[in-house]
């Protein structure tokens, strides 16, 4: 069942009865602008969760990770929710690691329902073609939303599939207003949210050795400048950190940490790397 508006911009939240809300659309699009637009909307008298499964461009928690956020005030930006919990995938694209993600969503997705939520936004990342369109399909079997609003210009593949599903699906133009970034605009804006989240928490130091590390490194020095999953012993994510410095002879870090849930931190996710100006400059040295 499908609707169709001629722009994101004419949508009235009045009008939607849905509860559960899985918004789909290529990078840049104005996908989480139309999140931040329905929460704000709700938020003073409604319980409203927002899923953040963007993890190229994470709003609540760090590049890198899946979360969940809420809130009872209007947000001018929704890294300004209140920080339910985190899954990190250390991954920027889905297609890095599929079952890390997947299992990311599953997660948060349970623990958003056992919250019993008036609403539930879930926000997508704009990897739309080829096997992503699999991966929407697995999201949909999971979240069963009551709409899918897809904001996109173009018929592609991924619509065609969902106008033939039993899912109700509102199909948008973006806004005129959306521009598209490129790939050094989007480096930047990574690097200044990971500032603005771990340059006023604080430092800690890691023991390397007591800590099984998982993910690919050439050697302990890559940790360096990377933001870095802190897992349990059941691999739940219990916060995240930002690698300032690395002293293989211990070994041990130091890093910028937001913020760590009770429990045994016993291993270290390597995320993505977040090189300031300056260390990009010394690494090409390098």
């Amino acid at each position: 069942m499908e609707k169709r508006l001629s722009t994101v911009d004419q949508l009235d939240p009045d009008s939607i009865k849905a509860r559960r809300i899985l918004v789909v659309g290529p990078t840049d699009g104005g996908k989480t602008t139309l999140i931040k637009r329905l929460y704000n909307h709700w938020c003073t008298r409604e319980k409203v969760l927002v899923l953040d499964s963007d993890v190229g461009q994470s709003d609540v928690g760090p590049p890198g990770s899946l979360g969940l956020g809420t809130g009872s005030a209007p947000v001018e930006d929704l890294a300004q929710l209140r920080e339910i919990a985190l899954h990190f995938a250390g991954v920027l694209s889905p297609s890095e690691d599929l079952a890390q993600f997947t299992w990311g969503v599953e997660r948060l997705f349970r623990l958003a329902l056992s919250m019993k939520p008036d609403r539930l936004l879930v926000d997508t990342t704009g990897w739309i073609w080829g096997e992503a369109i699999s991966l929407k399909m697995a999201k949909c079997n999971l979240i069963n939303p009551d709409l899918i609003v897809a904001i996109i210009r173009e018929e592609t593949p991924l619509i065609r599939v969902l106008k033939h599903s039993t899912f109700p699906l509102l199909v948008l133009e973006p806004s005129p207003k959306a521009r598209a970034r490129d790939t050094e605009t989007r480096r930047r804006f990574r690097l200044q949210r990971v500032k603005d989240l771990f340059c006023q928490g604080r430092k800690i130091t890691l023991d390397l050795q007591s800590t099984l590390i998982m993910g690919r490194l050439q050697d302990l020095e890559d940790l360096k400048d990377r933001v870095v999953g802190l897992l349990d012993g059941a691999f739940r994510t219990l916060g995240t950190a930002w690698i300032k410095r690395v002293t293989p002879g211990k070994p041990s870090a130091e890093a910028w940490v937001r913020r760590v849930s009770r429990g045994e931190v016993r291993y270290i996710r390597v995320g993505p790397l977040m090189e300031t100006d300056d260390t990009r400059r010394e690494r090409t040295v390098e």
